[in-house]
């Protein structure tokens, strides 16, 4: 079950580092009209959430592996 969760945690934390503008359309890009996108501030904060959100992932994937 831990290892499941791992794999579930790397894979959100992957897509939100390469694919941040997604979850900014999933939240709010079907409110507004036009040509507007998440700021760049947005996108540089959610790549860097991801990678840790990779990280942690990671970590306990090997954590399980080993014990």
């Amino acid at each position: 079950m831990t290892v499941f969760l791992a794999v579930v945690i790397i894979i959100a934390g992957a897509v939100s580092f390469f694919f941040p503008k997604f979850g900014w359309e999933m939240k709010h890009g079907w409110t507004v009209d036009g040509e507007t996108g998440p700021s760049d501030d947005y996108i540089m904060l959610t790549k860097i959430s991801g990678f840790i959100i990779m990280a942690v992932g990671l970590v306990l994937f090997i954590y399980r592996m080993i014990v």
